[in-house]
């Protein structure tokens, strides 16, 4: 969470919008329960979806089919 939010607010976005954003990118990239780990600590595909997650927080939606996902990780293939 603390990464998504450093990045927003290098953006200039407001903190309570990005709060919000942060934690409903987190739930949508499956990484909720991963929350309050540090990036160091997560698995290789944990760590593009938080890249994504990143990318999405300013705002611009993202098109991803399940082609395009496929390298991204295992566990979010398999949910």
């Amino acid at each position: 969470l603390d990464n998504l939010l450093l990045f927003a607010k290098y953006h200039h976005i407001d903190s309570d919008l990005a709060k919000a954003h942060a934690d409903h990118l987190l739930a949508e990239m499956k990484l909720l329960d991963y929350k309050h780990k540090s990036v160091q600590s997560l698995s290789g595909g944990m760590k593009r979806r938080l890249a994504i997650a990143r990318a999405l927080i300013l705002g611009c939606g993202v098109a991803a089919c399940g082609a395009c996902t496929v390298l991204v990780d295992g566990q979010a293939q398999r949910s």
